[in-house]
């Protein structure tokens, strides 16, 4: 899923015509591609840094989306917009057991 909404973000891909001079033209080439990761690499490595933080303590519950919200609190808007879109993403399942308890007295 996450990849997908990131796949979204990237530009259309415009493939230059090949002009017939046997250079390549209309090849999808190093430097265009160079020109289209930026924003991938960034969120993945806004991933990466979550996964290292979070995953290597072996959290669960509401510590573990405790500590994913306190990466929120990071300045960067783009890397808190993200963190908190994984945070509500990984507490639907909490919630949802939450949800189940206070209706049912089930956990």
């Amino acid at each position: 899923e996450r990849l997908s909404g990131l796949e979204d973000m990237l530009p259309p891909l415009e493939m230059p015509e090949d002009d017939g001079d046997g250079d390549g033209g209309g090849c999808l080439t190093l430097r265009s591609l160079s020109a289209r990761v930026p924003p991938m690499r960034d969120h993945l490595r806004t991933l990466a840094m979550l996964s290292d933080g979070v995953g290597m303590r072996n959290l669960r519950g509401g510590r573990l989306l405790s500590s994913i919200l306190r990466h929120s609190l990071d300045g960067r808007t783009a890397h808190s917009e993200l963190v908190r879109s994984v945070a509500a993403d990984a507490s639907k399942p909490w919630y949802a057991i939450l949800r189940r308890w206070m209706r049912r007295g089930m956990l």
